[in-house]
């Protein structure tokens, strides 16, 4: 009989255990502030985060509940000051420290212990930061920011141009170490993550075979990498690619040209349309001005024109560079509001960005620059 009593305390401990909510328990140091916000990360390179839970730090401590929480990288901070690790539904601990980032701002210098994947993950983090001597970049970031303080020119090139060649020096082992640190993780979220954040951009997705050779590349991850938030990152931004992919219809545009009336994209059926998207503080936009001014001259009474996209804020900044540059061709004004969407629906990741469509409205060739923009219209135009 006491047997079976042992055992069934055993088996209430263990249902008792198997459903805790696992707890993220945390110290910070040099901290002010008295609240703590676990954060998805939006954008990495942009800062950008969406607080989804808090807590009181209570004499330097905390503790989240990560119930729900999906394997990723987290930010944790005050919503600007912080720092990011990998977080996953186990019981974790992170000390926090205050400190200077390299670009002299404040940052928490987090160290975790209890997450398999950030293990992995401050590993990879430990490599690469050795291959590009990390600790002498901060440095020199560091000196940078002194030296433009006090408005030395000079100083600041010497250290820029120091860094530029280290940049370049460590390029190639840094790449030969995400790759390898991809290829040893894939069953795992920190594999997918390297090569969302590492590798995914540096494809072309122009054409639906582009668009496809993607999405094999992530098919030849695990299913737990195939179901992370990076994953379906990478699938969404593929189906966005693939509505704009070279033999598709191009999605329409709406703006106010310089007479203030409203014109679309689709008014333009029947020609053949450059349509180039740019802004009058983008230097590298203006300088493709002489390229498009030379097709247009070339071809505009051959049923071919030019349509220019602006992202400007500001109609007199855009106004005023249309008359600099002498680009008479037509031109809208996206509304602000218009902006975001627009660019979403191209994939437009910088510009400029320049894509040639036929009188049917679909996408011949994207992203030209230089005198391909001359050759390419040539090209369909005889």
């Amino acid at each position: 009989m006491r047997i079976k009593i042992f055992s069934l305390s055993v088996v209430i401990a263990t249902l008792y255990s198997c459903n805790s909510t696992p707890i993220l328990k945390g110290e910070i140091e040099g901290a002010e502030f008295d609240k703590i916000h676990l954060c998805k990360i939006i954008n990495e390179y942009y800062g950008q985060y969406e607080p989804i839970d808090s807590a009181m730090i209570v004499n330097g401590k905390f503790e989240i509940k990560l119930e729900n929480i999906s394997p990723q990288k987290y930010f944790i901070g005050n919503g600007t000051i912080g720092g990011s690790f990998f977080i996953e539904a186990t019981d974790m601990e992170a000390k926090g420290m205050l400190e200077k980032g390299s670009n002299n701002r404040d940052i928490i210098n987090w160290k975790v212990s209890g997450s398999p994947l950030q293990d992995i993950f401050a590993t990879y983090t430990h490599k690469s930061d050795s291959i590009a001597q990390q600790k002498k970049m901060d440095k020199l970031s560091k000196q940078f920011y002194a030296a433009r303080e006090k408005g030395d020119r000079e100083i600041m090139k010497k250290i820029k141009d120091e860094q530029i060649k280290m940049i370049k020096a460590s390029e190639p082992f840094i790449e030969d170490l995400n790759l390898k640190t991809i290829a040893d993780n894939k069953d795992n979220v920190v594999g997918m993550y390297l090569y969302f954040s590492k590798q995914f951009r540096k494809f072309e997705y122009h054409t639906v075979q582009d668009i496809t050779e993607g999405r094999k590349r992530i098919e030849e991850f695990g299913e737990v990498a195939k179901q992370s938030a990076y994953a379906e990152k990478m699938i969404q931004t593929l189906d966005d690619y693939e509505k704009c992919a070279i033999g598709n219809v191009a999605p329409d545009i709406t703006g106010i040209d310089t007479t203030g009336t409203t014109k679309t994209l689709n008014d333009y059926r029947g020609m053949y349309v450059i349509v180039d998207f740019w802004s009058s503080g983008c230097k590298w936009c203006r300088l493709e001005t002489p390229n498009l001014l030379k097709a247009y001259n070339s071809y505009k009474d051959k049923g071919f024109t030019v349509l220019g996209v602006s992202s400007d804020h500001k109609k007199e900044k855009w106004l005023e560079a249309i008359h600099e540059d002498k680009s008479y061709w037509d031109q809208i004004l996206l509304e602000r509001k218009d902006i975001s969407p627009t660019m979403n629906k191209y994939c437009i990741t910088g510009i400029p960005h320049i894509i040639l469509i036929d009188p049917d409205g679909k996408i011949l060739e994207k992203e030209l620059r230089g005198e391909d923009i001359y050759k390419k219209v040539a090209k369909y135009i005889f």
